[in-house]
């Protein structure tokens, strides 16, 4: 499997937020690299700790969620 990366952006007038994505192989699996930038922007500046604390919360969740399907799926694969 070749390298694969891609970059998100999200824009709002509170923030900037922007996603960096890289999976790549290792060994006999996959590796997924994720690499967030959050920017906060006028009156976002006020809430900027809490949002960068509840951002990491969501995405570290996000990506336990997404593991756990790829595993199920693997599983699946090998037990067919």
């Amino acid at each position: 499997m070749a390298d694969r990366s891609w970059t998100e952006t999200h824009e709002t007038r509170t923030e900037t937020i922007t996603c960096s994505c890289v999976v790549y192989p290792v060994a006999d699996s996959t590796r997924l690299t994720v690499t967030a930038q959050y920017v906060p922007r006028g009156i976002g500046r006020m809430f900027s700790g809490a949002k960068e604390g509840a951002c990491r919360k969501q995405e570290t969740a996000r990506l336990a969620t997404l593991k756990k399907a790829v595993e199920l799926d693997i599983r699946k694969a090998r037990s067919s």
